[in-house]
């Protein structure tokens, strides 16, 4: 009885429902520059004791080179905390048939790292989301399609289904906000504040571009600085500086300078000169079809208009959170058309990643615009959204979202996680001649039950509801 209790919990739903449906569409197979740098980052770590990945070097395109030796070209947060990951699964790796983990050793740890890196992060995110959207004015169907919208209808659902460090640096910053968020109106202790202050940290050791985010959330928590809650904020800077010794310590070893970036030294990245956005850069992070955010998360523009709806009739209480995200998102937004002046385009992937880190907080805004659009509306342009994403979970890298689109029209249902199973099968198992690929179909439909038996309730009532109003139309 009280399991059922819990399960009835809308937060317990919704954090298995996004953890369900993302393990689903996870990708072990999904191992590129971008994955691999951080693995064999973790496999030098743990395995020979050193930031130096020259035994690796080969795997990865992204890759920095300094006074003879190789270092991964990125921020090495999600490394570092794969580490002690790698460490307490060594022993369950050591159970894997040597034939099948030699040849999929990095596709096996991808699964697993994105489990708990990427998958689970994400699956929160939604949960914060969801309790953050309380403080609002919005009704209890608002809340939920708004979480699902973050949750499947943005990059979000393809990110987190992949070994990124996007995921967890939008998770850090996001937790950070919440964390900030809450203390206005709930008493917080010490410990909270340093958990924010370790997530501010964590935003920048995982992605150098989020330090933009980190002072930004920073400034909004000292707005709120009161002499009584002095001590609080002792600890939230105690926070941010134990991570910020672990960065300044990597950078040191690696690169003789505690303020280094690894991507100076990238080979595909370098020093990039910094220059006012070119339109046509903004068109193509805007609207263009290989990277636009409102190509491929169509219902950011509703965003857009609530920030809008917003600053045309202000509310005081509000202002500070608003202020925060519209600084934040347009911040970040120029900083990448900035780097896209000479670094474009940007490799094969799916939507525009390096913008993930302000879309939950986008989410926010959207409680403005359900004041003045129909709900239907907004259902609609969320399933648009959500149709372009779940798209692109199914078969990942492309130029355009459309071209997802068409491969789910004329292919049908596609999951990475059953095509990882069918090359494990076929190489290892049995030579499957006539099988070309594992079929999703079945697993999907079984994944559905559970599913709708969690939101039963809702689902009928959202059905009614919308008979109910075709009926009163005819």
């Amino acid at each position: 009885m009280k399991n059922m209790q819990i399960l009835r919990n809308t937060k317990v739903k919704i954090f298995l429902t996004v953890l369900l449906v993302y393990l689903f569409y996870i990708a072990p197979g999904y191992v590129t520059a971008g994955t691999n740098r951080y693995i064999i980052l973790t496999k030098s770590i743990v395995e020979d004791r050193t930031f130096v990945i020259d035994k690796y070097s080969d795997h990865t395109r992204d890759k920095a080179f300094f006074k003879g030796h190789y270092y991964i070209g990125a921020a090495p947060g999600l490394s570092l905390l794969a580490a002690p990951l790698y460490v307490i699964l060594k022993p369950l790796l050591s159970a894997i048939p040597q034939a099948i983990y030699q040849n999929f050793e990095f596709s096996i740890l991808n699964l697993f790292f994105a489990f708990f890196l990427s998958v689970l992060p994400g699956a929160v995110i939604a949960v914060l989301l969801y309790d953050l959207l309380q403080k609002f004015d919005m009704k209890e169907k608002e809340r939920i399609l708004t979480v699902f919208i973050c949750a499947f209808g943005t990059i979000l659902f393809y990110c987190s289904t992949r070994f990124l460090s996007q995921t967890l640096g939008a998770f850090a910053l996001f937790s950070a906000f919440y964390l900030l968020f809450r203390s206005k109106s709930t008493p917080s202790g010490n410990l909270s504040f340093f958990l924010t202050g370790i997530c501010l940290g964590l935003a920048v050791l995982t992605d150098y571009m989020l330090a933009i985010g980190s002072f930004l959330i920073f400034a909004y928590g000292i707005l709120s600085f009161r002499k009584d809650k002095i001590l609080n904020y002792v600890f939230l800077i105690l926070g941010a500086l134990s991570i910020g010794a672990i960065y300044a310590y990597y950078h040191y070893r690696c690169f003789d300078n505690p303020f280094a970036m690894a991507t100076t030294y990238s080979a595909m990245v370098g020093r990039v000169p910094l220059s006012f956005p070119r339109p046509r850069m903004i068109f193509e992070l805007t609207f263009g079809t290989y990277r636009g955010m409102f190509m491929y998360m169509p219902v950011l523009l509703f965003s857009v208009y609530g920030i809008a709806l917003f600053f045309k009739k202000p509310e005081k209480k509000y202002m500070a959170e608003i202020l925060l995200i519209s600084a934040f998102s347009l911040s970040v937004f120029i900083v990448i058309a900035m780097f896209a002046n000479w670094i474009w385009p940007w490799g094969g992937d799916f939507g525009p990643r390096y913008l993930l880190c302000f879309v939950p907080f986008l989410m926010i805004p959207l409680v403005f615009v359900y004041r003045k659009v129909k709900y239907k509306i907004i259902l609609w342009v969320a399933a648009l959204s959500m149709l372009i994403n779940w798209c692109g979970v199914q078969y990942g890298d492309a130029d355009s979202s459309f071209i997802n689109i068409g491969l789910f029209a004329f292919k049908g249902l596609n999951s990475n996680l059953a095509q990882w199973l069918h090359n494990i099968t076929t190489h290892h198992i049995r030579n499957l001649n006539v099988i070309t690929h594992f079929s999703p179909l079945i697993p999907l439909l079984i994944l559905l039950f559970p599913l709708y038996a969690m939101w039963k309730t809702e689902i009928n009532g959202l059905i009614q509801s919308y008979l109910c109003n075709e009926n009163s139309i005819s």
